[in-house]
């Protein structure tokens, strides 16, 4: 039997059914996937691992505290969280973008993923580079007494009494160079693209088959084994050297014996 369109009836019946089932078939391959998180979700999830990367620290600190004392270590901390508050909004705006300019390559999980182990591997050694290039400048610069405020992990005047603007150049120059870490780490990935998604495809694979699996992979579990190791690492860099470190109650009784020296007391 032949309906009006010259057509059988059955192929008109079937081609009807595959229009209706077409669209069904289109959004469950657009929920296969991966997309990274966002929203509430997102931040909740971002808020536990901020709250591991800070545990992390005070067990570093606590096993040793590196010469400094308690509001040094929280200070270098501060930046140091600064820094990877900053560097996770410019992975997600990345991770999008990279998305959508290499389509065929790889999802969004994938993108930040690679993120998240470029910079906290050569992305690491790069601000450490940064960080000694950007000291050295600085002090060929400026005169001795406003270099210092740049030094590292420094907060105090020579008289011992703690100097916000200290910390205040030492935040801006560290934000500076976890941007163009950040800038270079992009131009990395671009430029080989093809060899990273490979190797996110292989580390992803036994995950791959579920988006939500995948997803806890590349945006829970990986930031939070990774982070963990560029902050410990990170860490050790932006301190102050231990040899230049002083108890508080060491620095006020050298800035005592200074006062007893310089009224003729010694």
């Amino acid at each position: 039997k032949k309906g009006g369109s010259g057509r059988p009836a059955w192929a008109i019946r079937g081609s009807s059914w595959r229009s209706a089932c077409a669209p069904t078939l289109t959004m469950e391959e657009e929920l296969e996937e991966c997309r990274i998180l966002q929203g509430s979700t997102g931040v909740v999830v971002q808020g536990v691992l901020f709250a591991c990367c800070v545990t992390v620290l005070f067990f570093k600190y606590h096993r040793n505290s590196g010469g400094r004392t308690f509001r040094e270590f929280l200070l270098d901390s501060s930046k140091q969280l600064c820094g990877a508050g900053w560097v996770h909004i410019l992975n997600l705006f990345f991770a999008q973008g990279l998305e959508k300019r290499y389509e065929s390559s790889g999802d969004e999980c994938e993108w930040y993923w690679i993120n998240i182990v470029i910079d906290t591997t050569l992305g690491v050694a790069v601000s450490y580079c940064l960080l000694q290039i950007f000291t050295f400048a600085i002090e060929a610069v400026l005169p001795y007494s406003e270099a210092m405020d740049f030094r590292t992990g420094v907060y105090r005047t020579e008289d011992g009494k703690f100097h916000v603007e200290k910390f205040v150049k030492q935040l801006a120059l560290w934000l500076l160079i976890i941007s163009v870490m950040k800038i270079l780490m992009v131009c990395c990935m671009m430029f080989m693209h093809g060899f990273f998604i490979q190797v996110a495809h292989a580390v992803l694979l036994p995950v791959s088959a579920s988006p939500t699996l995948k997803l806890l992979a590349a945006m829970i579990c990986t930031p939070f084994i990774m982070n963990t190791l560029q902050f410990w690492v990170t860490d050790n860099f932006l301190k102050k050297p231990e040899s230049n470190s002083l108890p508080d109650d060491d620095m006020e009784m050298e800035g005592n014996m200074r006062t007893r020296i310089d009224h003729g007391n010694l």
